[in-house]
C-alpha cells in the first residue's frame, strides 16, 4: 500500500472542490468538495472603509469610522465572527498652532 500526503494552502475563505488524480483518473471520492473558514481576525489587515487621511471632529457632534475586520489572508469576516469588546478605541487632543506670514 501507498501513501500520499498532500499540503496546500487556501487564502480565500469559501468552498472549494478538490480533484485528486493519479495516472490521469481520479482517485475514488474525487472530487473532493471542501469549506474552508475565515481565519480569525489580523489587526493588521483590518481596514477603515472610506479613510482619509483628516478627520474633522466638532464639539457635540459624532463622527462615524467603519472598519472592516479581515482575518490573515484579507478575507472580510462577518460582523457574527467578532465582538466589538475585542476591539480598543483611543482617542487623544492634538494642538495644533496656526501661524500665517502675510506678504504684500
Amino acid at each position: 500500500m501507498s501513501l500520499v500526503v498532500i499540503k496546500f494552502s487556501v487564502r480565500r475563505a469559501g468552498q472549494y472542490s478538490i480533484n485528486l488524480l493519479a495516472e490521469n483518473n481520479h482517485v475514488k471520492g474525487s472530487p473532493f468538495m471542501k469549506t474552508f473558514l475565515l481565519g480569525p481576525i489580523d489587526p493588521l489587515k483590518t481596514v477603515f472603509l472610506k479613510q482619509t487621511s483628516t478627520v474633522v471632529c466638532v464639539t457635540e457632534s459624532s463622527l462615524k469610522l467603519i472598519i472592516e475586520p479581515r482575518d490573515g489572508y484579507g478575507n472580510r469576516c462577518r460582523t457574527q465572527d467578532f465582538h466589538l469588546d475585542s476591539f480598543t478605541f483611543m482617542t487623544s487632543k492634538v494642538r495644533i498652532e496656526r501661524k500665517f506670514t502675510l506678504s504684500c
